[in-house]
């Protein structure tokens, strides 16, 4: 099994298992290597502000370092994650 399989695996067994509400895989990158990524932090959970919560941590965290301050504006730079999967019930 593959890591993105290993992944979609977790996160469709946290949300059909175990009932969670909202299942997102984030991706954690090396920022020393080019910015592959190293593994998945896997965020499961029923609060219904959390999501976005998670969200707006997630890109204040994984912006890039190379971005002027005075350019960095969040409409421009999304970046990528989550990859919740979103199976049939």
């Amino acid at each position: 099994m593959n890591r993105n399989e290993c992944k979609d695996l977790i996160v469709h067994r946290m949300r059909h298992d175990l009932k969670y509400k909202s299942v997102k895989a984030w991706q954690i990158f090396n920022r020393q290597d080019g910015g592959a990524t190293m593994y998945y932090m896997i965020h499961a959970t029923d609060h219904p502000d959390a999501p976005g919560q998670m969200s707006r941590a997630y890109r204040h965290v994984v912006r890039p370092d190379e971005i002027d301050e005075q350019t960095n504006f969040e409409f421009i730079y999304e970046p990528m994650g989550p990859s919740g999967i979103s199976y049939p019930d």
